[in-house]
């Protein structure tokens, strides 16, 4: 990344229990047709970032030996608060090595694509002092206003947004505000954006799909 551009770490988010896939899902095999075939979703989400960001790391909720032999990982200083312990433990990762934000991906979402990565880039570099943050484009066209080029993510007057929390850029001044959520009890992170306001990139729902179970993952595989 150029060194005008503010400093992003990436953080692909790993610490859910995979309970509905009844196994590991940083460790389900791609498609052969995918991108990186023959290696896993952790693979491919963590080489996705590399090009947006100053350096990648792995969100475990607890001690994962398999994952750490073969990343760097950064494991939630409070487990058990769900996904927005892995927001605090990256930026507080992230401050700590005066970077200037965590752009985070969550690990099952594999069709999530370079363009859309990019597009939540371009944005925080405008404004690296506020979140951007993914919604799903489902909205009628109408209710927006739809522009060319880089911009043409960006939805400028979203009704009601639904945001996507683990597809965002979340600036390292905002960690005060996380920490304090996590004190008081506060851990969804739906209602943390709204308090905080954030740039809405809208993408598809493709893009955001998650897959969570075995027949999501038979789907991935029939997908063209």
């Amino acid at each position: 990344m150029s060194n005008q551009s503010p400093s992003l770490l990436g953080v692909v988010l790993c610490g859910g229990k995979s309970m509905r896939m009844g196994r590991d899902k940083a460790a389900l095999p791609l498609p052969l047709h995918r991108c990186f075939a023959g290696s896993t979703f952790l693979d491919h989400a963590y080489h996705r970032l590399h090009p947006f960001v100053e350096s990648v790391v792995v969100s475990i909720a607890e001690p994962n030996n398999a994952i750490s032999r073969r990343y760097p990982t950064i494991t939630d200083s409070s487990p058990g608060y769900g996904p927005i312990g892995g927001l605090e433990s990256a930026l507080t990762h992230a401050d700590q090595r005066q970077l200037d934000g965590c752009l985070l991906t969550a690990v099952d979402t594999p069709l999530l694509t370079a363009d859309d990565i990019g597009a939540l880039r371009c944005v925080f570099d405008r404004d690296p002092t506020m979140i951007v943050c993914a919604t799903i484009d489902d909205m009628p066209t109408d209710s927006r206003e739809i522009q060319a080029g880089p911009d043409s993510y960006l939805v400028t007057e979203p009704q009601r947004p639904h945001y996507e929390p683990l597809v965002a850029v979340y600036p390292t001044c905002v960690l005060p505000v996380v920490r304090k959520a996590i004190e008081e009890q506060r851990f969804g992170l739906q209602r943390l954006l709204a308090q905080l306001s954030a740039h809405q990139i809208r993408m598809s729902s493709r893009s955001l799909r998650n897959f969570n179970t075995p027949t999501d993952l038979r789907a991935l595989s029939d997908d063209p």
